[in-house]
């Protein structure tokens, strides 16, 4: 829909962008599911701390060299963006998972989660408030000076 606001990106451009982004959306999420499955995650406790930053990066580098991505986010309405944000609140996961016991290292999935469902949770009202215009000033207040 981002893309649609643009005059510049063709139909077939934008279809060849929104699939690879969901082809890397999919793959990565396939790539963890799997390293969840084997127990990869319970054999090197080092794998969640260094893989989320490694993987994080790696998808950035991705998504950076698509051709129109500088289009999509120039066209995409910062509300929308914010807005995403919403799906965090799957990270309660971890927080179920430290409360039936289930997790490794309970202090970290309950910031972790909790960081999460935060975010998530105040995503829409966030969107809602830059929609309206209040996210268009500086964020600090000024000291009235």
């Amino acid at each position: 829909m981002g893309l649609g606001a643009t005059s510049a990106v063709s139909s077939a451009e934008r279809l060849s962008t929104w699939s690879l982004i969901t082809v890397m959306l999919a793959f990565w999420l396939a790539a963890v599911s799997m390293l969840a499955a084997v127990g990869a995650y319970r054999a090197a406790p080092i794998a969640v701390p260094l893989g989320v930053p490694v993987f994080a990066a790696i998808g950035l580098l991705l998504v950076s060299r698509l051709p129109h991505i500088t289009q999509l986010l120039a066209a995409t309405p910062p509300s929308w963006l914010i807005g995403l944000m919403v799906v965090r609140v799957a990270g309660g996961v971890f927080l179920v998972g430290v409360a039936n016991g289930e997790v490794a290292k309970p202090w970290f999935a309950a910031w972790g989660g909790g960081l999460d469902v935060f975010v998530g949770v105040t995503a829409l009202p966030l969107a809602w408030w830059v929609a309206a215009g209040h996210g268009s000033h500086s964020p600090l207040p000024s000291s009235g000076m």
